[in-house]
């Protein structure tokens, strides 16, 4: 560097900034090489430097540190720090822009566990019944969570973290809940990959990890298909209503299926409210596919519900509790 460039850097001294700064008064005093401190306050101050980024007219404002907790020093190898990345085409600022974005890129998965993310699922499936969210919200507690809880979600791996999770229910022989884990588990990451918390999902087609039961261990029940074998069945049925060893809930519950099957969450999920009596009909105002639906009552069905109503204790049709034999309690 020849001697007049060096004369024009490195103009400041200790003593003349610690004045500067104990005076407060506000002033811009020049170090040379682009590098100022500029005064803001009393015992407040900038290093400034200003540079060019190779093949650019434009002027960039680079903070090099505050003062006084920035030494002279230390602010004038930032500048050379900042300079070498101009002469490179880089530019600081944007770079640091980069790094933070990164930084919190790498928070944001870190605080995203897999058991944020089975959250974030429940609270979207507004399409299912509370009985079913119940029952996957179990199988998260219970079965995955023990093994992925907290792991951010981008980090979570087939053969490492998924598959010891269906493994150890085949091993106790829960094919049918390790079939539902699966499914459970493949919805949760497809949710994942839909928010953009993960580029593809590690649990596709996870149910084929499940084994198939072995031969002689599978129980199937016949279908009845035939006149005598349905008039049987229900000949039983009533025998058992009849009985008097369920309460009203179930024993009118299980009437009703007789003459219009619904899934049991829906039968659950009846209230009062959902009936029209005089008209006859009955709403199911959500379905498994989401819709909702207006039934026609039959006879049997409204003389059924009109019983029923004898033993009303709140707003379901078909509460908890109640002893057989049970007086019935109009309204």
């Amino acid at each position: 560097m020849a001697k007049n460039e060096i004369s024009k850097l490195n103009r400041l001294s200790s003593s003349e900034i610690s004045k500067a700064l104990r005076l407060g008064e506000p002033v811009t005093l020049g170090d040379g090489g682009s590098l100022s401190l500029v005064v803001t306050g009393k015992n407040e101050g900038k290093w400034l430097f200003r540079g060019r980024k190779a093949g650019s007219r434009t002027l960039i404002d680079l903070v090099c540190g505050y003062a006084p907790e920035t030494g002279l020093s230390a602010a004038r190898s930032k500048r050379d720090e900042f300079r070498l990345l101009l002469r490179q085409g880089i530019n600081p600022n944007e770079q640091r822009r980069a790094e933070l974005a990164e930084e919190r890129r790498k928070e944001g998965e870190a605080e995203r566990t897999f058991s944020v993310v089975a959250e974030e699922y429940f609270s979207m499936r507004g399409d299912v019944t509370g009985k079913t969210i119940q029952g996957d919200r179990g199988r998260v507690e219970n079965h995955i969570n023990p093994h992925i809880k907290n792991l951010p979600i981008v980090d979570i791996r087939r053969k490492e973290h998924l598959k010891p999770i269906i493994d150890k229910l085949a091993e106790r022989g829960a094919y049918t809940q390790a079939s539902r884990v699966a499914g459970l588990i493949e919805r949760i990451f497809a949710y994942a990959v839909d928010a953009g918390y993960i580029p593809g999902t590690p649990a596709e087609h996870l149910s084929r990890l499940v084994p198939k039961r072995p031969a002689g261990e599978q129980k199937h029940q016949p279908a009845i298909v035939s006149d005598d074998g349905a008039a049987e069945l229900f000949r039983k049925l009533w025998a058992y209503m009849g009985s008097g060893r369920s309460g009203p809930s179930i024993r009118y519950a299980m009437q009703l299926s007789g003459y219009l099957p619904v899934r049991n969450g829906n039968m659950i999920a009846a209230q009062w409210e959902h009936l029209n009596l005089e008209a006859g009909t009955w709403v199911f105002p959500q379905t498994k596919n989401g819709r909702s639906y207006i039934v026609p009552m039959s006879r049997q069905m409204k003389k059924a519900f009109e019983e029923l109503a004898l033993y009303r204790r709140g707003m379901w049709c078909f509460p908890r509790g109640g002893s057989p034999g049970i007086s019935p309690t109009p309204d």
